[in-house]
């Protein structure tokens, strides 16, 4: 998502779409490629895997990562604040003469 967004600002424009489009394409279809490798393999049994069965223990479990907090930080968190600025700055802007093209 972030290489989609800085991809978008270095070939912004309509005449940059199918490019932009087939970069980000081959890009999340790499992605499904490491995910489906994943998947195949076998999971490693650990001790803190074992006793972490499902549920709120499992979601303490994640919250309790570091890493798993820092990637929440890294694309949750940006990108809803993407979303919410795309969806309301039309309304926002409109009163003081902001076209919608712009």
């Amino acid at each position: 998502m972030v290489l989609g967004y800085l991809l978008g600002a270095f070939l912004p424009g309509e005449n940059h779409i199918h490019t932009l489009t087939l970069i980000t394409a081959l890009i999340a279809t790499d992605a499904g490629l490491c995910l489906v490798g994943a998947l195949r393999l076998p999971p490693q049994a650990s001790p803190e895997s074992a006793s972490v069965t499902s549920g709120l223990r499992a979601f303490r479990a994640a919250s309790g990562n570091h890493h798993v907090r820092r990637l929440c930080a890294v694309v949750a968190i940006p990108m809803g604040t993407f979303i919410a600025l795309a969806t309301f700055v039309q309304p926002l802007l409109a009163p003081a003469g902001v076209p919608e093209s712009t």
